[in-house]
């Protein structure tokens, strides 16, 4: 089994069974947040997986207008891919309980190993990520990951796929999508970018955008994390706001002992600007990482 460098790693006797409690402690959050008024709440397994179908959903779910769930399952689905274990899945639940596996991930060129969740359009389709797999090696030599689509028709597109560029300068391993209007994807990538060997002996990662040129996708790093004041090593997706700033965490903090910050990347002077919030300083929190 290939061992991934991401904190969402579980032992191959694990996570079967991490699968369903993780799916289903998900789907209890549901009618809790959306019911406030309810006096008792009911506790439903929805969906238990079984492997081929997908194993271990480490990340939240998408709701559309219709009531239908949709997630990714960071191991599962094509068992052909990183045998017996699987690649991971994008999934359907509908309302009746009947899941439907959308992609099984088979590492080249699709990606592997989801390890976010899904934005989902006004149209239906679904936007996500892998942290490995793709066209490329990668600095890990399982891939650089990939940014993909699932159009409302259930057909697969890579939109991008990372260490495109000498060195992973582009990024590597990226996180979870946001989506503005206009229909460009925002994110991070926990390594690559432009410092090598500056966080741990690794690159630091970086903040980027992926959006339609003509007819097809490309992608523009925003921002390349040198490991020093400005931190690094981002594992969490980004928070954007009506004026089109995006917010994000890090783990790794230069001068403060690995306890990470908040940031923002807002347009200033017409080009993209990294500002540190927050530095954490251990009482009240350290190296933030996704929900």
């Amino acid at each position: 089994m290939t061992r991934l460098h991401t904190s969402t790693y579980l032992s191959p006797l694990l996570f079967l069974a991490t699968a369903s409690k993780a799916l289903a402690f998900v789907l209890l959050l549901i009618p809790i947040s959306m019911i406030a008024s309810a006096h008792a709440q009911t506790y439903s397994v929805l969906y238990t997986f079984t492997g081929p179908d997908g194993a271990s959903p480490t990340a939240g779910l998408a709701l559309d207008a219709q009531g239908n769930l949709y997630g990714t399952t960071f191991y599962g689905g094509n068992t052909s891919c990183d045998a017996p274990y699987g690649c991971g899945t994008v999934f359907k639940l509908d309302t009746t309980g009947k899941e439907t596996v959308l992609h099984s991930f088979t590492q080249t060129p699709d990606g592997a190993y989801p390890d976010a969740g899904l934005v989902l359009d006004a149209e239906g389709n679904l936007y996500g990520t892998t942290i490995a797999g793709g066209a490329y090696s990668g600095i890990y030599g399982n891939g650089g990951g990939t940014v993909f689509e699932i159009a409302s028709a259930g057909v697969e597109t890579v939109l991008y796929s990372f260490c495109l560029k000498a060195n992973c300068t582009d990024g590597d391993s990226p996180s979870g999508l946001v989506r503005d209007a206009q229909g460009n994807l925002y994110g991070t990538t926990e390594s690559g970018g432009g410092h090598l060997r500056s966080c741990e002996n690794l690159s630091c990662g970086t903040i980027f955008k992926v959006y339609k040129k003509g007819k097809k996708f490309v992608e523009d790093r925003l921002y390349s994390f040198t490991g020093k004041a400005d931190s690094g090593n981002p594992k969490a997706g980004l928070v954007l706001d009506s004026q089109g700033n995006l917010y994000g965490t890090t783990t790794y903090d230069w001068g403060h002992d690995e306890w990470g910050t908040v940031f923002k990347e807002s347009v200033v002077g017409g080009k993209w600007k990294e500002t540190v919030l927050y530095h954490f300083t251990g009482g009240v929190g350290t190296a933030p990482t996704p929900a």
